[in-house]
């Protein structure tokens, strides 16, 4: 699932109750190497969300798409962070959680329990930073996770429990939902969670068995499956290890600021988080925009719900005649969705990159198609080319594409579904010229 996240203003967060802690530069995209597409596809301008923190009953969590970025220690030589930016960035991020905090659990084991591959071992570094700042820091691979576990602790870190086979996201259900319901009264009950997930590269990506404690927390923002890349901004020219900027404007990016004098921090083999769905009210004229770029404005919202988008680069092929108008060369299909009531009609509204259009094609050629049944149905009302918005009317939710004419080799473009306006004078055409060369052969015999 992926989208084009157009538009996106930095570190505005405040309708999930969330707020964003890191985002990518301006330079920074994101992208799906293995298993499951992101539902919101980053592009350069989009300022990937990369940590997130929220207040949680008595307590907070903190999301982070960091995990593989505390690597280097014992069992894992190679250092992966900057010393004086990372382990503060966490320490800041511990005190915001708790104040005052010192007893820290970085829990699980390699191999063992539920299989965390960034444990204590091969992250040593980073915790013998965190206890020269004054931590106490165990570690345990001991399962379950219960409340009796967690009591002792101010922080718990989860450093991506790798459940399930590689490549799919991970199996939620192999974290059972004891486990889960012990961790959110841990955080609920006053303490803090740093959760943390990581790149697809190789398949080290489990976001599913992550989103399954975010989303008993209510989070608001989620694990993507993908990595972030950034081609100028990085590390010794590494574009898999960003130069990340910090939101100086949050407790914990100020609390950064102020002990590093930095507003950025470097990080290695990160994946995004995306917000997933958005509350849609009762009301009239409800417009919602559940990921950027895609809004949906509803005449009449009789019943609140969630309306969301989830895209796909595969699906039925455009009406012929057509090519879809996706992005980087891929096509997009958008599935919008709710579980709102709602009457009357619903104006579709989605962003389109002008460069994707097909050679021979213009902006205002482009049509918006909903998918109904096994046709496709254009919807079209206006191609706004100075914001590269188009519109559509419909009154049914499903699959939308917007698409352009492809013309022929050497021709004009001519859209597939106008041709049907011009089929009778098309047979009368033929029916002419076939008359006339009836005539003419007959002439020729006549006078022979």
């Amino acid at each position: 699932m992926l989208i084009s996240a157009l538009s996106i203003q930095a570190f505005a967060s405040p309708e999930g109750g969330f707020e964003t802690i890191i985002r990518g530069k301006d330079t920074a995209y994101n992208l799906n190497i293995y298993g499951d597409e992101p539902w919101v596809w980053y592009t350069v301008g989009d300022l990937p969300p990369i940590m997130a923190a929220k207040r949680a009953g008595s307590g907070a969590v903190v999301a982070a798409g960091t995990a593989r970025t505390g690597n280097g220690g014992i069992t894992y030589p190679t250092l992966r962070w900057r010393v004086g930016e990372y382990d503060v960035l966490l320490d800041k991020a511990f005190q915001w959680m708790v104040l005052g905090a010192t007893k820290v659990l970085w829990y699980g084991k390699y191999g063992v329990g539920y299989n965390v591959y960034n444990d204590a071992g091969r992250c040593s570094w980073l915790i013998d930073e965190l206890r020269a700042k004054g931590y106490t820091v165990d570690d345990t691979g001991v399962t379950p996770i219960t409340s009796d576990l967690l009591e002792p602790y101010d922080i718990l870190v989860i450093p991506q429990l790798q459940l399930g086979a590689p490549g799919t996201g991970g199996d939620p259900a192999l974290l059972p939902d004891a486990d889960v319901q012990a961790i959110k009264n841990f955080v609920e009950g006053g303490k803090g969670l740093l959760i943390m997930e990581g790149s697809d590269f190789a398949w080290y990506n489990y976001y599913k068995v992550q989103n399954k404690i975010l989303s008993a927390l209510d989070m608001g923002i989620y694990f993507q499956d993908d990595s972030v890349y950034d081609d100028v901004n990085n590390w010794n020219n590494l574009n898999y290890w960003p130069v990340v900027d910090v939101n100086p404007t949050s407790e914990i990016g100020a609390a950064y600021q102020a002990a590093t004098g930095k507003t950025t921090v470097t990080l290695y083999s990160i994946s995004s988080l995306a917000v997933l769905g958005c509350f849609t009210p009762t009301g009239e004229n409800v417009q919602v925009t559940p990921v950027p770029g895609v809004s949906v404005a509803f005449d009449n919202v009789t019943t609140g719900g969630t309306t969301t988008v989830t895209t796909s680069t595969a699906g039925q092929a455009p009406p012929t005649g057509y090519k879809i108008v996706g992005i980087s060369g891929r096509p997009i299909y958008y599935d919008i969705t709710t579980t709102a009531a709602y009457s009357g009609n619903i104006i579709i509204s989605i962003s389109y990159d002008p460069t994707q259009i097909p050679p021979g094609s213009q902006e205002n050629d482009l049509t918006l198609w909903q998918l109904i049944g096994k046709k496709w149905k254009p919807i079209t009302t206006w191609v706004d080319t100075v914001n590269n918005m188009i519109y559509g009317s419909t009154t049914t939710l499903s699959i939308f594409i917007i698409a352009g004419p492809t013309p022929p080799v050497g021709g004009i473009a001519f859209p597939a579904d106008k041709l049907a306006l011009l089929a009778p004078w098309i047979i009368l055409a033929v029916l002419i010229a076939i008359a006339a060369v009836t005539v003419a052969v007959y002439w020729r015999r006549y006078r022979t």
